[in-house]
């Protein structure tokens, strides 16, 4: 990922996920962590993908309660939310914040 890019991810990100911080580890994985109010309760969110894979690779958003146990990936390492969006991710267009607007839905529909 340029840096270019991660600046226009953190300007958008501030502007409609303003409840989410930005990270970049020394592992190389960079993202959003925040909390989701649900209507019963909070949610832990991370959402990271590898630097070097952005934003040709979508990133995985990891949620700490999960309101329910059918909608989670669990392939290897920590399970991921699976989720179906209105349109195909498109590394042209597509950012961080899409993926945690489709967190906020996701909490809103099974919290």
């Amino acid at each position: 990922m340029t840096d270019k890019r991660w600046i226009a991810e953190i300007e958008f990100a501030q502007k409609y996920c303003s409840y989410f911080t930005p990270f970049e580890t020394r592992s190389g994985m960079v993202g959003f962590a925040g909390v989701i109010r649900g209507r019963r309760r909070n949610y832990q969110v991370v959402v990271k993908v590898s630097a070097a894979a952005y934003p040709a690779t979508e990133p995985k958003t990891y949620m700490d309660p999960h309101p329910e146990e059918h909608h989670w990936i669990r392939a290897s390492g920590e399970p991921y939310l699976c989720y179906q969006r209105d349109k195909q991710w498109n590394p042209a267009k597509s950012t961080f914040a899409n993926c945690i607007l489709i967190g906020v839905k996701y909490v809103a529909a099974f919290d």
